[in-house]
C-alpha cells in the first residue's frame, strides 16, 4: 500500500469511527501522552474525547503521512504548542 498524505482532520474523517488514539510527546511535562477516545463517561482519566483534544491543541490542519497499516504520523511542519506552550515534537494517531 502506498503512504498517503493528508490532514489529521482528513485522517479522522476518512475512518468509520474517527480516530481512536492519539500519542503527543513533546517537551516539558507531560513528555508523552497517550488519549484514548471514549465518549462514554468514565473513572479513568486515559479516556477523552479525541475531537475535544485536538481542539484544544489545534492540530485538525497539520499534515502527515498514513502508513500501510492505516496509522497517521504528523510530518514535522509546523509549530503545534501544548496546553503550557511546550513545542510539540511527535504526533500520531490510529483507529
Amino acid at each position: 500500500m502506498k503512504r498517503k498524505e493528508m490532514s489529521l482532520r482528513d485522517y479522522h474523517n476518512s475512518l468509520k469511527n474517527g480516530a481512536e488514539y492519539l500519542w503527543v510527546c513533546g517537551i516539558g511535562y507531560p513528555t508523552g501522552c497517550d488519549f484514548r477516545n471514549n465518549l462514554e463517561e468514565s473513572e479513568s482519566m486515559e479516556y477523552c474525547d479525541l475531537n475535544e483534544i485536538i481542539d484544544q491543541l489545534g492540530l485538525w490542519d497539520l499534515n502527515g503521512i498514513v502508513d500501510q497499516n492505516n496509522r497517521w504520523e504528523w510530518d514535522g511542519a509546523g509549530n503545534p504548542v501544548d496546553h503550557q506552550g511546550n513545542s510539540i515534537l511527535n504526533i500520531k494517531a490510529m483507529p
